[in-house]
């Protein structure tokens, strides 16, 4: 799998909440069927409304996560936001 493939394919639940958690210590539900409304929680457990940052874009795929971490590391004045998403990346891919 090449990382356009790994950024543009989509996640499960359990798999968003996983790459949530270990990129910005926030965290999602895992509905049961469709008819549940999906959450994000900050670091805090505040309700994140994600949907703020990027629009209606889905967090299904790893690159509207990896958006929304930059949004959200910008709006907070932290201007390494992409950097940091860029090392982290790496870091998950073994590269140095």
């Amino acid at each position: 799998m090449n990382i356009q493939e790994l950024l543009n394919r989509e996640l499960s639940f359990e798999e968003m909440n996983q790459i949530l958690n270990d990129l910005m210590g926030f965290r999602c539900n895992i509905p049961s069927d469709s008819s549940e409304r999906f959450y994000v929680y900050d670091c805090e457990g505040n309700i994140c409304n994600f949907r703020k940052y990027i629009g209606m874009k889905a967090l299904n795929k790893l690159s509207n996560i990896l958006l929304l971490k930059e949004k959200i590391d910008e709006e907070r004045g932290e201007l390494r936001g992409r950097y940091d998403i860029q090392r982290s990346i790496k870091q998950v891919l073994g590269i140095n």
